[in-house]
């Protein structure tokens, strides 16, 4: 829409940004704004151009647990199982919380990954019964 062709326009100006964005103010802005713009054209509808972006993201900072399931989220609801696993696998390595897990089996679930989910929803209660031993031993 409307909001994605403003934020396309603001980063065609800004150029390429370099690898990685740690002590970096314009790849940190431009990460930023193309983390916005990825969240827009995903609402909009757009969903293989804000696919494109998410990946895009990733590229640039490959430790952003919150990436990895916008891009599971975004191929869900594409439609598009592949790349489903393997992006809740990376969010996992990342942060290997009940949160992640049921965030990929709910996007397997959506494409019909029943399975796989299945195997996701195992682990979220795994991380659970795990968060609460380590808590009840304090």
């Amino acid at each position: 829409g409307e909001c994605a062709a403003v934020l396309e326009e603001i980063l065609a100006g800004m150029g390429e940004a370099p690898r990685g964005v740690r002590g970096d103010r314009h790849a940190a802005a431009r990460l930023g704004l193309l983390r916005v713009q990825s969240l827009a054209l995903v609402a909009a509808g757009e969903l293989d151009r804000g696919i494109e972006v998410i990946e895009t993201t990733l590229e640039i900072d490959p430790s952003s647990w919150g990436g990895w399931l916008e891009l599971a989220r975004a191929l869900a609801m594409a439609g598009r199982g592949d790349g489903i696993a393997e992006a809740g696998e990376r969010a996992w390595e990342l942060r290997p919380t009940p949160e992640t897990a049921t965030s990929v089996a709910t996007a397997l679930e959506r494409v019909g990954r029943v399975m796989e989910a299945a195997g996701w929803r195992a682990r979220a209660a795994a991380a659970r019964d795990q968060a609460s031993a380590s808590t009840s031993r304090r």
